[in-house]
């Protein structure tokens, strides 16, 4: 089967059948995508290929058939233990790549893969960070990951904590910034998502009846933990720009929305 053969079986199946295909070949056959487009007519049927296309057929998404994919320059590990990274998300940290001030050590809430905090440091090498994860899988998962980029713990410090339960007593003005991609669809709308979504875990998906539960938290309790002129960085739905700027505006910060590639509402930057 070639790159076409296979881009022509996943149509039926992606919005993005030309990068899956990529990804499915390069990671089985050891490819940059430059050999892949140099060299369309190469025949790459073997059981492998036929048994990642039958998953990848049936609704898995093909990050967790591979087992990886790239985030902003990063190699990042995933199964099902996290959320897949996306491509809208590389907005937030480009947003914080360019907000923090020199030196900066910034909290992020609710990490996953370790993918947000991975490029961040990546691109930032005088930063630091210390993030949170509730489940003790995901959190290793996304040590797994600062390790494969070659980011030290001590720039990168990774643990289980509750991040609805965390007491900000503890931690007076000590982050330049605090980051989250946290779960922000509403309870009602999940059963509506489609069964490639549904594969992951439910956890990193729920923000509570208005998907507001986790920003209500972080502005109203998170806000001592940063430093003067420190601010919160957010991914959100893309109708919640409404909803966060209110919120925040009712607790005296200022909200400023980026939106994606898309065009769609994607970021919140919150000064306090």
């Amino acid at each position: 089967m070639t790159y076409s053969g296979i881009v022509n079986a996943l149509k039926y199946i992606s919005d993005e059948p030309q990068s899956e295909a990529k990804l499915i070949i390069s990671e089985l056959f050891d490819l940059k995508y430059s050999d892949i487009l140099l060299n369309p007519d190469t025949d790459f049927s073997d059981d492998a290929i036929n048994t990642v296309l039958k998953r990848r057929l049936s609704g898995e998404p093909v990050q967790y058939i591979i087992g990886r994919v790239f985030f902003y320059g990063a190699r990042i590990k995933v199964s099902p233990d996290c959320l897949i990274p996306r491509s809208d998300t590389e907005l937030l940290c480009e947003a914080v790549i360019d907000l923090l001030p020199d030196n900066a050590h910034f909290l992020e809430l609710c990490t996953g893969s370790g993918c947000i905090p991975i490029a961040i440091l990546n691109n930032r090498g005088d930063v630091t960070c210390e993030s949170i994860e509730l489940f003790e899988k995901t959190a290793k998962l996304a040590i797994e990951n600062r390790e494969l980029n070659n980011i030290s713990s001590a720039r990168l410090d990774i643990r289980c904590a509750d991040a609805l339960d965390l007491c900000a007593n503890d931690n007076i003005a000590a982050y330049d910034a605090i980051v989250s991609n946290p779960p922000y669809i509403p309870t009602s709308e999940l059963d509506n998502l489609s069964k490639e979504v549904l594969c992951e875990p439910k956890a990193a998906l729920d923000g509570g009846a208005d998907g507001m539960i986790f920003y209500n938290k972080f502005l109203r309790s998170y806000s001592p933990m940063l430093k003067k002129g420190g601010f919160f960085a957010f991914e959100i739905g893309f109708d919640q720009a409404r909803q966060i700027t209110e919120l925040s505006q009712s607790l005296g910060f200022k909200c400023e929305i980026k939106k994606d590639y898309s065009k769609n509402d994607r970021v919140a930057i919150i000064r306090v």
